[in-house]
Parts: structure tokens; C-alpha cells; sequence
């Protein structure tokens, strides 16, 4: 996913519920990087979800015969933008919806919330109060958007003779 008007992007962000802190883990290294509250990133934004899949199974599916239906998985997905207060919040909220219709798989809107303080105390649940008043107070520099999404990806359903070892490369 690209969008030339951000400095940076994460996906598969992780939030910490005992700090309150989201974190990128780089995948080429065991190093963590704190993506929020973080006022040194610019113009930049993050995609998370909380680790759930819903699934819809096609009723002809016949699982004795290798069968690839109309089987699909959908995940909860949310992405934050943090921008500088200058922007208008309308336009980046256009501008992550154009920029979420680039993912090769269908997005489902849910919803957007552009209200910065809401978004801050939403995400820093977990966090010390004192943290979270730091975090408001400097947001008067910065407009956020959120919005919640759902990404649907195909599954194939195969039959147990079907399928690889999940082991194969742990041994």
C-alpha cells in the first residue's frame, strides 16, 4: 500500500494493554519501535487488528475432496493517521479510503473518527493517566483520524490429506 503524502506506515501493529503503547516489531530484527504516542514520526499512520478472524463458510463445501469454494475470512482491522494539525481531517479521511482501495483484497468500511482527543484516550487504554494527559497536551500539534475496516481474503478448506505440515520448517 502506498500513499506519497505519509512519511511512513506500520501494519500489523501491536498494542500493549498493560502499558497502553503500540508497537511495530522490524521484521528483519527482534527490535520493537514505539509507532504511538510517538512525536517524531511526522505525517504517518498505522494499521492494527486484534488478532480475530471471522468466518464465512460456503454451504456446498465438501471437505473430502480438496474442495477451493466460496469459503473467505475477515479480520477487524483499524488504521490511525497522525497529521499535522493544518490538515483537514475530511480530506485525509478521503484520502485513507482511496489509499485503503489500493489493498488487494475488498475493504469494508465501518466507520471514522476524527476527534484527536477520543482517538488518544482510545488508544492509550492501559495507560497512566499522566501519560495520557502528556500525550493530549501535546496533541494540539497534530489532527488524527481513525477508522475501522474490514479486510475479506479467500480460504481454501482442504481435506486433511490435502494440507501441508505447519511444522515442516520447526523441526
Amino acid at each position: 500500500m502506498v500513499n506519497p503524502y505519509m512519511n511512513t506506515g506500520f501494519s500489523n501493529v501491536i498494542k500493549d494493554n498493560t502499558t497502553g503503547r503500540i508497537w511495530f516489531e522490524h521484521p528483519e530484527s527482534d527490535e520493537k519501535e514505539i509507532v504511538f504516542p510517538n512525536d517524531r514520526l511526522g505525517t504517518y499512520f498505522y494499521i492494527r487488528n486484534e488478532g480475530i478472524m471471522n468466518f464465512t463458510l460456503s454451504p456446498e463445501s465438501n471437505l473430502s475432496d480438496c474442495f477451493f469454494g466460496a469459503n473467505q475470512f475477515s479480520v477487524p482491522e483499524k488504521i490511525v493517521c497522525v497529521f499535522a494539525s493544518r490538515i483537514d481531517p475530511y480530506q485525509m479521511i478521503q484520502n485513507l479510503v482511496s489509499t485503503l482501495g489500493q489493498f488487494q483484497y475488498p475493504i469494508t468500511l465501518v466507520n471514522a473518527e476524527w476527534n484527536s482527543d477520543r482517538i488518544i484516550q482510545s488508544e492509550m487504554t492501559g495507560s497512566s493517566s499522566e501519560d495520557i494527559q502528556a500525550a493530549l497536551q501535546r496533541g494540539s500539534v497534530y489532527n488524527m483520524v481513525s477508522m475501522n475496516f474490514t479486510m475479506t481474503c479467500p480460504i481454501e478448506m482442504l481435506d486433511t490429506v490435502c494440507i501441508t505440515n505447519p511444522c515442516a520448517t520447526c523441526l
